[in-house]
């Protein structure tokens, strides 16, 4: 059993607003790669069934574009913002942006700077 714990926090002169959502799952994977400046489709291999998704974050500290299964012909591509993490639950508002089985993620690097990217799975069976 694994779990994730989202929180959301809006802090407005009024007040603020807080919003704690614990998810739970099978089995969850963490996964963390320095990313060098100027990288160009580093294959990093992280394979996942989207069906069993229960909760998944993307983060980095540079803008990077993330791409799956494919670096010429990707099943999905993510502009991934700086400080600006990806989140997805099976709750969640939005559709999400991973539409099919992935086996590995090609990552490239033009910030200027090196990134730290971050990967936090929680899946069922």
């Amino acid at each position: 059993m694994a779990t994730h714990v989202a929180t959301q926090q809006l802090v407005t002169p009024s007040g603020t607003l807080r919003y704690d959502k614990t998810y739970t799952g099978d089995n969850g994977d963490e996964f963390d790669l320095a990313v060098a400046d100027g990288t160009t489709n580093h294959q990093a291999v992280l394979a996942f069934a989207v069906a069993t998704l229960v909760s998944i974050w993307l983060t980095t500290d540079q803008d990077l574009t993330i791409k799956t299964n494919s670096s010429g012909s990707p099943t999905n591509t993510i502009a991934l913002k700086a400080n600006v993490p990806y989140h997805w639950a099976t709750d969640s508002y939005q559709s999400n942006l991973l539409t099919a089985d992935v086996t590995s993620l090609f990552i490239t690097n033009g910030s200027g700077e090196d990134a730290n990217f971050s990967v936090r799975r929680l899946s069922s069976l």
